[in-house]
């Protein structure tokens, strides 16, 4: 039974990884491991490859002794590195009381903390890659939570295969296939109760909104995730063609921009982009247009106004050239 669960979804996983090119033969994987169940899954996925591809294994495990049962988990993850003779790193942090310093938010505080971590980890071990345990569900829940705040294509389909050195294996398979795995196998797995709580945006979508949208198609996961994949490859397509319109269109300086009209795309989809680049690359990433000012900006080029944003940059257009400044 276990070799043909085995076979099943570790093939698929395997399949998905390999297509999207997200790791190699002998490299060093960190793996972010919480010990819930689709951590710990993928934890095995890659205890039952790393011979067959020379991998380097490495467990990341961050406490954030939210829960009166967070100490459990890193016990539970400490006997699993040790029955396996994997070796662990981890690290603790009261991230309750450093959101509550930081006036952030729970969820948004404990994410910094944790991708901080991870990224410390990857420097401090020279990892090729660190391993995280997002599934078909996590990439639906963030599609429907970003659809409801508002958001642009490239943010509908923000959860990628892999975006610098984080790759996400899982992508391909759904929670329920991790569960029976694991069930079938007798493989203990930890319980995280704070996911049952609706107080949390991301549990609401989870456990109301998702349950809802079942009830008019029972597939809604598989659906909705074969709708982000074609959006992720629109959102490519038009990335590609902006940049091509960038670099012939644009000319960028420390903090200036200056871009030409004449050769600006008249599209919309792909003049605002260029302009939200351009943007970008003044400002050092840190300030992203929203959409009511690249229409401000759009109108800029249109009226031959002066516009000032938010006391960071302001944009002039000069006979046929737009230039944007840093303020």
């Amino acid at each position: 039974m276990y070799n043909f669960f085995v076979s099943k979804l570790f093939d698929e996983i395997l399949d998905f990884a390999l297509a999207k090119k997200l790791f190699y033969k002998n490299q060093k994987i960190g793996i972010a491991i919480s010990g819930g169940s689709d951590s710990v899954l993928l934890f095995y996925f890659f205890e039952h490859i790393k011979k067959a591809f020379d991998l380097d294994l490495l467990l990341l495990h961050f406490n954030h002794k939210i829960r009166l049962d967070s100490d459990a988990d890193e016990h539970f993850v400490e006997s699993l590195a040790k029955y396996y003779s994997v070796e662990l790193y981890k690290e603790n942090k009261d991230v309750l009381k450093i959101s509550q310093d930081n006036k952030k938010g729970l969820e948004e505080q404990a994410r910094i903390l944790r991708y901080d971590f991870f990224k410390r980890c990857k420097e401090n071990f020279n990892l090729d890659k660190i391993a995280v345990a997002h599934t078909k569900n996590d990439l639906v829940e963030t599609f429907l939570i970003n659809l409801i705040r508002g958001s642009s294509l490239d943010g509908l389909s923000s959860l990628k295969p892999s975006r610098d050195f984080y790759i996400r294996p899982m992508l391909i398979i759904e929670k329920s296939q991790i569960l029976n795995f694991l069930n079938e196998n007798n493989l203990q797995y930890r319980t995280d109760t704070t996911n049952f709580d609706t107080k949390y945006k991301r549990n609401k979508v989870r456990l109301e909104l998702i349950e809802t949208l079942k009830t008019y198609n029972p597939n809604i996961i598989s659906t909705l995730y074969k709708e982000i994949e074609m959006l992720s490859d629109d959102a490519a397509l038009l990335n590609n063609l902006t940049y091509e319109n960038f670099v012939e269109s644009t000319v960028c300086f420390a903090s200036k921009a200056i871009i030409n009209l004449k050769i600006l795309s008249s599209d919309y989809a792909i003049k605002s982009r260029v302009l939200k680049l351009a943007v970008k690359k003044i400002t050092n990433s840190y300030y992203s247009l929203s959409f009511i000012n690249i229409n401000r900006l759009i109108n800029t080029i249109e009226n031959g106004k002066t516009l000032v944003l938010r006391k960071l940059i302001k944009a002039t257009k000069k006979e046929n050239f737009l230039i944007i400044e840093k303020i």
